[in-house]
């Protein structure tokens, strides 16, 4: 039992590292986070590889993960070559389209199984099937009308939302009658479409939340280690504290934790569709179980999270020490226009291979 403890303390002690990330991007700039992130990737990698290999003593790898945790913090971040801090870099803001295209297929997909799910026992069990559709709908239409509210002081959003919504309605009377339209579909489609909206209208007025760039940015070295930059950030001055907590309520708001939750989301689904790919001569589960099946490895949540966690934290010294917005900036802020047409047109395109199908 007090193994058990020990094991889940060391757990929960790595997850609170987590919390280190947005600390260091108020503090010390991109290179001390992307080290930083590069680190806890591989104590992550070695946590697994410990608990692998001590199946017959559990105390191993709690104790082997602590050692190799405090040994890093002492060693300079140095040994981690330029390159891969480049190339790491590049990696996290060029897969930036392709986990948000990631997002936008599993929730569809996540929508479509939901729907099959409500249909499937329609049947034998009307109530509970009527309850639990109407429950998401109403849920997933408060959500829609919370964001398109934010964003209600730009008329083109509100049109485009407009549109999309009088879209929706006139698929749903048209081919209400169909078994493969449900208005849980609909529900789910129009949160997915207005947060999306509000993501591109929280990015087109991001600027005016932009913070003053520490000195303490140019200050730091790539010769300090983990515990030496702790240290400094420990003895930071009365300004270097505010302004790294004007970082975290950057970082922890209920934008972010929504859309943190949705990028691992988006990971996760996009890990399922890599190994659904190269194992097509497997026996995988093409149903809604296999979607969620890697939530029940602690590695990848774990690497999800690292990788969620930097991207944000990197995303916002970005717009704090470029207060000039180029071309690169330009197209990632509007990424969440592709969310919304991919979404949208795939649900559509759905619809037209479900008809067809019925008609044949």
């Amino acid at each position: 039992m007090c193994l058990f403890a020990f094991g889940a303390c060391v757990q929960v002690f790595y997850y609170l590292l987590l919390f280190l990330v947005p600390v260091f991007g108020s503090f010390c700039g991109k290179g001390v986070v992307l080290r930083f992130s590069l680190m806890l990737c591989l104590q992550a990698v070695l946590s697994s590889a410990f608990n692998g290999f001590n199946h017959d003593r559990d105390f191993l790898g709690p104790i082997l993960f602590l050692g190799s945790l405090f040994t890093s913090a002492l060693l300079p971040f140095t040994l981690l070559p330029s390159w891969i801090i480049d190339f790491y870099d590049v990696f996290l803001w060029s897969s930036e389209p392709l986990w948000l295209l990631s997002e936008s297929i599993g929730l569809l997909h996540l929508s479509v199984q939901i729907s099959r799910e409500i249909a499937d026992h329609k049947d034998d069990q009307p109530q509970l099937a009527q309850i639990v559709s109407t429950t998401i709908s109403v849920i997933a239409l408060s959500v829609s009308a919370f964001f398109i509210k934010q964003c209600s002081d730009d008329y083109v959003y509100l049109g485009i939302i407009a549109i999309t919504v009088a879209i929706y309605c006139i698929l749903y009377t048209f081919m209400r009658n169909e078994d493969y339209v449900h208005p849980t579909d609909m529900a789910i489609l129009l949160f997915c479409s207005s947060v999306y909206m509000y993501g591109s209208y929280r990015e087109s007025h991001v600027a005016q939340w932009s913070l003053k760039v520490p000195p303490e940015w140019v200050d730091f070295g790539e010769k300090s280690s983990l515990s030496q930059i702790l240290l400094q950030v420990v003895k930071s001055t009365l300004d270097g504290m505010f302004n790294i907590l004007s970082y975290l309520q950057r970082i922890f708001t209920p934008w972010t934790v929504l859309s943190g939750a949705l990028r691992i989301f988006g990971i996760m689904y996009g890990i399922t569709l890599l190994k659904q790919h190269f194992y097509l001569d497997e026996d995988t589960e093409d149903d809604s179980s296999s979607l969620f099946s890697h939530w029940r490895s602690p590695l990848i949540i774990k690497l999800s999270s690292i990788f969620m966690y930097t991207q944000f934290v990197l995303y916002q010294i970005h717009r704090t020490a470029f207060s000039e917005v180029g071309l690169w900036s330009w197209c990632f802020s509007h990424l969440h226009w592709m969310q919304f047409a991919a979404v949208n047109v795939l649900y559509a395109y759905f619809l037209c291979i479900q008809a067809s199908d019925s008609v044949c």
